[in-house]
């Protein structure tokens, strides 16, 4: 019983988290902004310093929230009564990180912070569809 209401839980959110992505059009507005100068703050492969920190700290969450629910699982049935509001805290966590990764306008940033977006929501995806999967045997 506590893994099926696990795995609708980690379900549920990469549904969500899922849904959050969109599918990105870099025709011809990110030719547009190709043309544009890099940042004077840029890192050297020109991602902007504070947008891959918020970027670094979101993942850093994934893990920490993979962390948990691996954790979590392993608790007797007892146990994770005794631990649900640990489990409620971080479902509050993750909406909140939901909203952070939808306020993200993926058609405003420079193609640099748009590749580094792309590379660590990527790993943020396959890090949850690896919990469901640990889940799942």
């Amino acid at each position: 019983m506590r893994r099926f209401l696990a795995l609708i839980v980690i379900f549920t959110i990469c549904f969500i988290f899922t849904a959050c992505g969109e599918e990105k059009d870099n025709s011809s507005e990110a030719d547009a902004t190709e043309t544009e100068a890099v940042e004077p703050d840029a890192t050297a492969d020109g991602v902007t310093p504070e947008f891959k920190a918020e970027l670094d700290s979101l993942e850093a969450f994934v893990d920490e929230y993979i962390a948990f629910m691996d954790n979590y699982m392993k608790l007797e049935d007892e146990e994770m009564i005794q631990k649900m509001s640990d489990f409620s805290s971080y479902s509050d966590k993750f909406t909140k990180f939901l909203g952070k990764i939808d306020a993200i306008d993926e058609e405003s940033l420079s193609p640099e912070d748009l590749a580094y977006y792309d590379k660590v929501y990527n790993r943020m995806l396959k890090k949850l569809n690896d919990l469901s999967a640990r889940m799942d045997e």
